[in-house]
């Protein structure tokens, strides 16, 4: 006969009772720790979203520095960098109206602040922030320092735009952790994109406008002058045969502020004159000098006319803002003629 043994019977209460503690130690646990599970799970949803948050202010800071970088400098074309992004400009044509757009189409809100920076040639408003300074709307502070005006090294055509988007994260981001303390309040997402622009700098183009300061000596043609001449022009001065040639000199007015150029004013205005017996302009530097040609004289009297000619050749060189420059050149002939048919 198999004897039983009563150890067995007397574990299982024991074994139980362990059983129980155990199960209770993981309930207790798994209590502790589910704040610290819950907080975590909801800081994973959180960042998530503000990744992809993120990500599309991004994408909007691109979209709107290729938007910039896109359009021409010159300022009779509306719109342009000019004014791209002024209070004045309308919500459908300015800089921030394209990019809430953007945003909006992903699913966000609309910025609270667009800043648009360049260096372009002779375009006003380098810095142009809508609504508000971002420190103020946005509450983070000031964007990084303005690009230099001057690009040393670079191309005279070379120019860059920066666009930088605030965009606050309330409305955009679930706030899950507000209750536990951790709540996002006035906080930015600020993103700066630098693109080259991609429309050169047009060169300026120098007018000449020339005009006698006094009335030409008697008999000397033409009376009049053209108030424009094309660059290139020969204007001659002259005195028919039989008119008594002049002596001395004749001095001419010039005007150079019909010059123009695309992206704004002209910068510097250099005057020359090349001719014979070295004639010198005054006030060189300006947009308006004055200008002394000596009249030649003609060897005479004899059967036969005899006709000096001085050629002067009249250079205008305006340069813009980026450093590009053009030049016009009038040409002036003063001839005298003389002749006298007694011996």
């Amino acid at each position: 006969m198999q004897r039983r043994s009563h150890y067995g019977r007397r574990s299982r209460p024991l074994l139980q009772l362990r059983d129980v503690g155990r199960a209770g130690a993981v309930i207790l646990e798994f209590i502790l720790a589910l704040p610290v599970l819950v907080i975590l799970l909801l800081a994973v949803v959180e960042f998530s979203v503000m990744l992809q948050v993120n990500q599309q202010l991004a994408y909007a800071s691109r979209f709107g520095a290729k938007l910039a970088a896109e359009i021409t400098r010159n300022k009779d074309i509306h719109p342009n960098l000019g004014d791209f992004n002024l209070a004045s400009t309308t919500e459908v044509d300015s800089l921030q109206g394209r990019i809430d757009r953007y945003l909006q189409t992903h699913g966000l809100t609309k910025s609270c602040a667009v800043v648009l920076e360049h260096n372009a040639c002779s375009v006003p408003n380098h810095e142009q922030d809508r609504p508000g300074t971002i420190k103020d709307s946005c509450h983070c502070g000031n964007p990084p320092a303005l690009m230099p005006v001057s690009l040393p090294g670079g191309s005279e055509n070379e120019a860059y735009v920066r666009v930088t988007v605030a965009l606050t994260l309330k409305d955009n981001v679930p706030d899950l952790l507000n209750t536990l303390g951790f709540a996002l309040g006035d906080r930015t997402f600020v993103h700066s994109t630098t693109l080259r622009i991609e429309t050169d700098n047009t060169p300026p183009t120098p007018v000449i406008g020339i005009s006698p300061a006094s009335s030409l000596p008697p008999g000397y043609e033409p009376n009049s002058f053209p108030s424009s001449p094309d660059c290139g022009d020969k204007i001659t001065i002259q005195n028919p045969t039989g008119v008594t040639a002049a002596t001395g000199s004749l001095t001419f007015n010039l005007n150079g502020a019909g010059s123009h150029d695309a992206e704004g004013s002209i910068q510097s205005y250099a005057w020359s004159v090349t001719g014979p017996d070295s004639p010198v302009i005054n006030n060189s530097g300006s947009s308006s000098a004055s200008v002394e040609l000596p009249i030649p004289v003609a060897p005479g009297p004899g059967d036969t006319p005899a006709t000096a000619t001085n050629a002067y050749a009249i250079k205008l060189t305006v340069t813009d803002q980026c450093g590009r420059s053009n030049d016009c050149t009038i040409n002036i002939d003063i001839s005298s003629t003389q002749y006298d048919p007694d011996p």
